[in-house]
């Protein structure tokens, strides 16, 4: 239950912290275009990025990452001694990144060829 209660409130803190300084703020949201994030989708599939869509990327990107962090977050608590949670927290989040951001891109191209 402990774990379940981690989980929630880390991916609520990340997604809340998200939405008010990306998505709700205009300048933030124009710089999001061009961000890391966005480039590499864009680049790898082949995506156009609108003011349309943008707030939607935006949103799958927040849910993303909350649910990357908190899932490592929570896992790496399992654990005790200090040097194996920093390389699990690496083993759990980089194929998160990829799963997660592939799925984005997937998702964005099916979008956008509707």
């Amino acid at each position: 239950m402990e774990f379940i209660i981690i989980f929630l409130v880390s991916f609520a803190v990340v997604y809340l912290l998200y939405l008010l300084t990306v998505i709700s703020n205009k300048n933030k949201l124009e710089k999001f275009k061009t961000s890391n994030n966005v480039l590499i989708l864009v680049k790898k599939y082949k995506l156009t990025i609108t003011d349309s869509n943008v707030k939607l990327l935006a949103h799958l990107v927040a849910l993303a990452n909350a649910f990357i962090m908190a899932f490592a977050i929570t896992i790496v608590e399992l654990v005790n001694n200090f040097i194996l949670k920093i390389l699990v927290a690496f083993l759990v989040i980089v194929p998160l990144i990829l799963i997660s951001y592939h799925l984005i891109g997937k998702y964005m191209l099916k979008k956008e060829n509707k």
